[in-house]
């Protein structure tokens, strides 16, 4: 339930890309990939040892809009 600090550390200053999947309603996988606008980390935070929060770029189209 809690995030060590050298996860949060990762999560939120070494990752330049998340790989996010999902199932749509007919239970078909699809990826995506979430980023900064800049492409640089930094766009995911950690305000507690318990949640991580992600402000992402999404381009138009991707499935998980």
């Amino acid at each position: 339930d809690r995030l060590p600090d050298q996860h949060r550390i990762l999560h939120t200053s070494r990752l330049h890309f998340l790989l996010v999947t999902t199932l749509d309603k007919q239970g078909r996988p699809w990826a995506s990939i979430l980023c900064s606008n800049d492409g640089m980390p930094g766009f995911i935070s950690s305000p507690t040892d318990a949640l991580l929060t992600i402000e992402a770029y999404l381009w138009p189209g991707d499935p998980y809009i």
